[in-house]
C-alpha cells in the first residue's frame, strides 16, 4: 500500500511539476532518507518517483528528466540538501513525507 502511494504521488507531483516544460533536460531533485530509521519509506518513496520518470521516458515526451538524489537524515542534512539543489538550478525539488526531514526542507525552500 505505502509503495502505491508513494508511486502515484510521485506520478502527481513529476506531472504537476513539469506541465509547462519546454524541450531538454530538465535537472529535479530528490531529498529522501536513504539509510538509518526512516529508510525503508524512503527507499519506496523514491522508488515511486524512478517509476513515474521512467514512464515519462517511455511515453515519446521529448523532454528529458535527469534525477538529483540526496540521502538525508536530518534535520540539518535536508536544509543542506535543499541548498545545494537550488545552487545546482533544478526544476523542481522531490522529498519524503517524513515530517522532522519535510518540514526543515520546506522551511528552508520557503
Amino acid at each position: 500500500m505505502i509503495r502505491r502511494i508513494a508511486f502515484l504521488g510521485a506520478v502527481l507531483f513529476v506531472f504537476a511539476a513539469c506541465v509547462h516544460v519546454e524541450q531538454g533536460e530538465q535537472l529535479i531533485g530528490a531529498i529522501y532518507p536513504l539509510t538509518g530509521p526512516q529508510a525503508a519509506g524512503g527507499k519506496q518513496e523514491l522508488a515511486g518517483v524512478q517509476a513515474a520518470l521512467a514512464m515519462s521516458a517511455s511515453s515519446g515526451g521529448q523532454t528529458r528528466y535527469r534525477l538529483d538524489v540526496i540521502s538525508v537524515t536530518t534535520p540539518e542534512e535536508a536544509s543542506a540538501a535543499v541548498d545545494k539543489l537550488a545552487h545546482e538550478g533544478v526544476s523542481v525539488i522531490l522529498g519524503t513525507y517524513g515530517s522532522t526531514l519535510s518540514a526543515a526542507a520546506s522551511a528552508r525552500a520557503e
